[in-house]
């Protein structure tokens, strides 16, 4: 009885517009009118986060002619393109890290030729290069050659016969008094790689060092005679930085 009695006194209070805790919120369970609870202000929608942008890819740093020479390509092994501007003879090329990566293809004899731009006459060609593999052979440069390779063409042996020496062969015939039996390949070394023919004059340069120079009295030139090249013997060959520069036929004294 004298709960009911409380209830009902309750009851009358809250009537009576007198606060009671859970009078507003039916809290004794006789269905009370519930105040709308606010809801939480929305937040700004939040802008999907950036992506970085990407670099450029960089092109190769321009270089400087030697005196006399000009240049007349340069490569640019940032771009996976690269690959399309060599004839392949044995050999699978492909572009990683800045450089023309060349590797066998079914072959241990592998050449390369390049097929964007010739070179009829003095030519120059400058790059970095090194061979890695069990056994390595031949970081060699072929000049004023053909689509054939070296054939019919200057070969400048660098780490040659089984990384064994350094000569000059004229399509495919060694020259007498050439032959550097020091000039070897260090496995895995980036070398400085000078190939030259000026004006008949055939000279191979390796890390600053003269290994052999020799006179053609009748050099190499013209169509057929106007594309560079490089060999290597069952091994991975890496090239970067490389340059050909030419140089203007002497006229003949009148």
């Amino acid at each position: 009885m004298r709960k009911s009695m409380t209830m009902i006194g309750l009851v009358a209070v809250c009537a009576a517009g007198v606060f009671v805790a859970g009078c507003q919120d039916g809290f004794l369970g006789l269905g009370g009118t519930k105040t709308p609870a606010k809801k939480p202000a929305k937040e700004p929608a939040k802008e999907p986060a950036k992506e970085p942008a990407k670099e450029p890819a960089k092109e190769p740093a321009k270089v400087q002619a030697p005196a006399g020479w000009k240049v007349a390509y340069q490569a640019d092994f940032s771009k996976a393109s690269a690959v399309k501007e060599w004839l392949t003879m044995g050999a699978d090329v492909k572009v990683a890290n800045g450089s023309l990566v060349v590797t066998p293809a079914g072959s241990e004899e592998m050449q390369i030729m390049l097929k964007t731009a010739k070179f009829p006459g003095s030519v120059r060609v400058e790059f970095t290069g090194s061979l890695t593999g069990e056994l390595v052979s031949d970081l060699t440069t072929i000049l004023n050659g053909d689509e054939n390779g070296y054939t019919n063409a200057y070969i400048l042996q660098f780490g040659g016969r089984g990384n064994s020496l350094s000569r000059l062969l004229v399509a495919d015939n060694p020259v007498d008094g050439t032959t550097d039996e020091k000039g070897v390949v260090t496995v895995g070394k980036k070398h400085k790689v000078v190939a030259e023919n000026d004006g008949g004059k055939i000279s191979l340069t390796v890390d600053g060092k003269k290994l052999f120079e020799h006179t053609d009295a009748n050099p190499l030139k013209g169509a057929g005679q106007d594309m560079i090249g490089f060999y290597v013997w069952d091994c991975t060959m890496t090239l970067e930085k490389l340059v050909v520069y030419t140089k203007p036929a002497k006229e003949p004294a009148k």
